[in-house]
């Protein structure tokens, strides 16, 4: 097993180092006057590597504008971070 990285052995504040991953398709049922549809939705998952905390942005299509939008969206509510690439 390897090293664990010195970002998980840092103390700090939440979503100060994350984790990104997306998962998905989601069916989900928008109910309008004149029935419901199906709509497909997909997800990111960004998870704080001290604290395991997660924090979960709906994306309407995997696009890379949708994800700068979702990670925006993530970085106005938390503040700044720093994205940890792992090979």
């Amino acid at each position: 097993m390897a090293d664990i990285p010195p970002e998980r052995l840092n103390s700090g504040p939440p979503f100060t180092s994350i984790g990104i991953d997306t998962f998905g398709r989601l069916e989900i049922v928008t109910r309008k006057t004149r029935g419901a549809a199906n709509r497909k939705r997909w997800a990111i998952l960004f998870t704080c590597l001290v604290s395991r905390a997660i924090h979960i942005e709906i994306v309407k299509e995997m696009s890379s504008s949708s994800f700068i939008n979702a990670l925006r969206r993530f970085l106005a509510l938390r503040g700044p971070v720093r994205l940890i690439r792992s090979d």
